[in-house]
């Protein structure tokens, strides 16, 4: 019953302070990607460079609080 399209969020497998991460929702984004968006995928902070990138499910988020968006978080 889910209608929404699917995604992947990839992100650089080093603190990214969010940079190194973008949101997918075919494999031909990433075989597509230009030399600028390349680039900003292929460093993180303190310049280093990214060798492995993290695949992780994406979840589309509907709740909100106060009019913000929120989303549930379960810590183990």
């Amino acid at each position: 019953g889910i209608t929404d399209q699917p995604f992947v969020i990839v992100k650089a497998d080093a603190g990214t302070y969010g940079m190194g991460v973008m949101s997918v929702k075919s494999a031909d984004e990433v075989r597509g990607l230009n030399r600028k968006n390349r680039n900003k995928m292929a460093k993180v902070k303190e310049g280093l460079e990214v060798s492995e990138v993290i695949v992780q499910e994406g979840i589309y988020t509907y709740e909100t609080m106060d009019g913000a968006v929120c989303e549930p978080v379960v810590y183990m």
